[in-house]
């Protein structure tokens, strides 16, 4: 349970680092994790392979 806490703290750090600087785009294998995160678009990195 502790990596659980961990890993969303973590993630609740990189949004507010990516919202201060100004950054909108995050490219993720987890998207799970940033599924509630406004003013941030999360992109899987096979949606950029797949895409023309």
């Amino acid at each position: 349970m502790r990596n659980l806490i961990v890993d969303k703290q973590s993630s609740a750090r990189l949004i507010g680092v990516m919202l201060t600087h100004g950054v909108t785009h995050l490219l993720t294998f987890n998207i799970d994790d940033f599924t509630n995160t406004a003013g941030i678009v999360v992109v899987h990195p096979q949606t950029v392979i797949d895409s023309p």
